[in-house]
């Protein structure tokens, strides 16, 4: 009995020997066969001719916007859409008619790690595009598929936001400004500081646009629009950890699809109730402790400086208003 428990140790040491020869072999294999897979993805990665980053940086001179969204219409769009997405922080949207066509698109979009991160591809025709109204900061169409949309012509401005760019073939124009839209250029509304809109557009029933960063937010808080644009300063009160990055900030949004379009901290002891910020078609005029700065609303550089013979003291007792 004891020489049969003894046979049976040394099988199960023995056995265990051949597992720990094997085991090693079996991941070695394993790597091997990950790392060939690697490679093979390497290779058959898209490499964008020097032609394509031409075209690309043409197409997003005309379409003027380096964030936000944008929506490419081309039979073949994966070197473009690469080249584009290298090139800027923009969020590319593709639809493609056959069903084939955009697998194909979405395969070679994951290989290069864009696939669901920059860049979108949906299936479908041309006469609907899978957006809402007034989303799309540029939709851009190529030559190769500007006959083609030419037929659904109704369809493009529809997604485009206003003030978006339509870049067809070697055409391109703005999507207008409609008459009866009202700005809130103020913290209360005009210089008159009359609450009352003056928007003759805004009707039931109401939708909402869109959902976007930041939910929570410190306070005090004031917001002022102009030209697409949401521009809100932040104060220095906070009660949650999600809001500390958002403490002493201003920050522009593109009010059509929620886009980030700049962050920058204020100045400190800035106080946000003291309506000194003011929003125009190009320029944020702020007044803080010692000035009032000009910022370019579209790129936030300072473009100006008025001073007060007594800022900080007029600054204080003063709000500041523009009059058209």
């Amino acid at each position: 009995m004891e020489l049969r428990e003894r046979q049976t140790g040394v099988r199960a040491i023995v056995k265990r020997a051949r597992w720990m020869q094997i085991v090693p072999f079996g991941i070695l294999l394993i790597r091997l066969v990950a790392s060939q897979v690697v490679a093979a993805e390497k290779d058959s990665r898209i490499v964008v001719g020097d032609e394509v980053q031409a075209r690309a940086r043409q197409m997003l001179n005309r379409a003027r916007v380096k964030r936000g969204i944008i929506v490419l219409l081309d039979p073949d769009p994966a070197e473009l859409a690469i080249a584009l997405a290298q090139q800027n922080e923009l969020i590319i949207y593709i639809q493609l008619s056959r069903g084939s066509a955009a697998v194909e698109s979405r395969r070679r979009m994951d290989r290069e790690g864009l696939l669901g991160t920059r860049v979108y591809i949906e299936k479908g025709d041309w006469s609907h595009l899978h957006f809402a109204n007034n989303l799309a900061d540029a939709v851009v169409v190529t030559s190769a598929a500007s006959e083609m949309a030419i037929q659904h012509e109704m369809e493009l401005p529809r997604v485009c936001r206003l003030l978006g760019k339509l870049v067809v073939g070697n055409a391109e124009r703005t999507k207008p400004y409609p008459a009866g839209a009202d700005d809130w250029t103020h913290p209360y509304h005009g210089p008159d500081n009359n609450l009352q809109s003056l928007d003759r557009l805004a009707r039931l029933p109401y939708t909402t646009q869109v959902l976007a960063e930041p939910y929570y937010a410190p306070f005090s808080e004031v917001t002022v629009t102009s030209s697409g644009r949401v521009i809100k300063a932040f104060g220095h009160i906070a009660f949650k950890q999600r809001e500390w990055p958002w403490l002493n900030s201003l920050v522009t949004i593109n009010r059509y699809n929620g886009t980030l379009l700049w962050k920058c901290a204020l100045d400190p002891g800035y106080i946000i109730h003291r309506n000194t910020m003011i929003a125009t078609d190009q320029t944020l005029y702020i007044g803080d402790g010692t000035s009032c700065k000009l910022i370019n609303a579209s790129t936030v550089s300072c473009v100006g400086n008025c001073t007060p013979v007594d800022a900080s003291s007029f600054l204080k007792r003063h709000p500041m208003a523009v009059f058209s």
